[in-house]
């Protein structure tokens, strides 16, 4: 493929003179540009290229994935009338040596909803009348399921269910649990396909990455 050409598709003739747009959105003259600048933005543009035909090329082939996993699924059930993967949609397949796998799985999603500070409320006050009965530690525990994560500003939900665990003798724990069930609703669900590979039957399986944040140092 040919050299990516820098400011390819920007630049703008202004009195027969190429100008190019800066970052603030100012007309710029190609011809006063150092030759880093030119290069950074060529590599820039070149990298950006190739990062979206090859996000194209994964999208179009995980659609073409799952397209054979449900032929695959609609022809096994033709054959024996039996729907393969169960309620939930997983599934395991392997090759006949053994070597190759392949899985198919339905992530369900939840987020909290605005019964989330009710529930927080409820149990600051059940922790209160029983200062003298929980220890701090199980405090500090429990109250950490309701911080919001720094990055994301999320709740974990996997956290909040887990105070569902706990049985604090309290008149309002069932008022509680009831809150906390409100505060945490299905999100959707989402399917994904893993292929694991190895190389004999003494080795184990390794998951074939295809996303570049996994992958090792090249």
């Amino acid at each position: 493929m040919a050299e990516e050409r820098a400011f390819a598709g920007d630049i703008e003739i202004v009195k027969g003179e190429e100008m190019i747009r800066n970052g603030d959105g100012c007309l710029v003259p190609v011809s006063r540009l150092r030759p880093d600048v030119v290069l950074t933005d060529q590599v820039t543009r070149s990298i950006v290229r190739k990062m979206r035909e090859l996000a194209e090329h994964n999208a179009r082939v995980k659609r073409e994935i799952f397209e054979e996993v449900q032929a695959y699924q609609e022809l096994m059930f033709e054959r024996y009338r039996a729907k393969l993967g169960g309620r939930r949609g997983g599934l395991t397949i392997s090759s006949f040596n053994d070597l190759q796998r392949v899985t198919l799985q339905t992530t369900d999603y939840s987020r909290v909803t605005a019964a989330l500070p009710a529930a927080q409320a409820l149990m600051n006050e059940i922790l209160d009348d029983l200062t003298g009965n929980v220890g701090a530690d199980i405090r500090t525990l429990i109250m950490a399921a309701f911080e919001r994560d720094e990055k994301t500003g999320r709740v974990n939900v996997q956290r909040l269910n887990g105070l569902k665990k706990y049985s604090l003798d309290h008149p309002k724990w069932p008022d509680f649990i009831m809150a906390i069930n409100d505060a945490i609703e299905p999100a959707g669900s989402k399917e994904s396909v893993r292929a694991y590979a190895r190389s004999s039957h003494t080795d184990e399986p390794q998951q074939i990455v295809v996303d570049f944040s996994r992958l090792g140092a090249v």
